[in-house]
């Protein structure tokens, strides 16, 4: 095999002592084809949010309870974003706790709905170490399953814990995962 030092055609490769910031990619248990919308409140303030998924993406809890007060359909409570993602979904993943309780009353919200990758609002909130919006999940959803495996095979509690996520890990144990 050819070294740097006889072929000028290849690099010097890595460094062992760069640290120039860059994450492996062992850092994330999201696929390489995973798209994650920017969910920005820059967006949320250039108009009002008039769906429950446009008021969980821009953390409106007012507008949410506004769309909830007129009344919903099944069809605009799961609607999806290009992930399969839904509103609470999109809320656990950015911690918008108020999001998340605001939605509890909401009718028609499938607390284990799975995203394209297999992934519950649950898992999304364990994986983000969000450990406010797992302990309100886990208390105040009935029926959340905290057992539903994704397409690799990890529930909540392996996401959590392959993220470090302690205090995320010892909520979804003392809750009987």
């Amino acid at each position: 095999m050819a070294t740097a030092a006889e072929d000028p055609h290849l690099g010097s490769g890595p460094d062992d002592d760069d640290t120039s910031g860059q994450d492996s990619d062992s850092d994330s248990i999201l696929s390489d084809d995973s798209v994650l919308p920017d969910y920005t409140q820059g967006a949320a303030n250039s108009r009002t949010a008039n769906t429950v998924y446009e008021a969980c993406a821009c953390n409106d809890s007012a507008a949410l309870q506004k769309v909830l007060e007129r009344g919903v359909t099944k069809e605009e409570v799961m609607e999806l974003d290009i992930n399969g993602w839904n509103g609470l979904m999109v809320a656990c993943c950015k911690g918008f706790l108020d999001i998340v309780h605001g939605l509890h009353s909401c009718p028609f919200m499938d607390i284990n709905h799975q995203d394209n990758e297999g992934n519950t609002a649950l898992m999304i909130a364990s994986q983000g170490g969000h450990i406010f919006t797992v302990m309100y999940l886990l208390n105040y959803y009935p029926g959340v399953d905290t057992e539903i495996r994704d397409c690799r095979g990890f529930t909540a509690l392996i996401k959590a814990a392959m993220t470090g996520r302690c205090d995320v890990v010892a909520a979804l144990v003392m809750a009987g995962t």
